[in-house]
């Protein structure tokens, strides 16, 4: 006889909002750096031939990138509680980015 065990089941949004914590008390990048680069250096060349970054500039435009995501992602949750609900939607999100391109503050 095998002493097998059932996996624990968590209740529905208990794993992402560890996940969510875990993500908050870190201070690592959670685009992966390679990715990353391949779609600056994709959008510099579109601009500009031969761009090259120094890895110094890549951080920090990394850094920047992932910081301004969290604030729309952080503005989208208060529209989405704004129309008392719990959960961001798709509408919230085009919603705040067309109230920031409005104002100029997204372009």
């Amino acid at each position: 006889m095998t002493n097998s065990r059932r996996k624990q089941q968590y209740k529905l949004g208990t794993v992402a909002r560890k996940e969510s914590r875990r993500h908050q008390k870190s201070t690592d990048n959670v685009i992966p750096n390679r990715p990353f680069q391949r779609l600056v250096d994709e959008v510099a060349v579109g601009l500009k031939k031969e761009v090259r970054f120094e890895a110094s500039a890549m951080d920090a435009l990394q850094e920047a990138a992932e910081a301004y995501m969290v604030y729309i992602f952080e503005v989208t949750k208060l529209a989405a509680r704004h129309a008392k609900r719990d959960k961001i939607q798709k509408r919230d999100m085009q919603f705040v980015v067309g109230l920031l391109r409005s104002w100029g503050t997204l372009e």
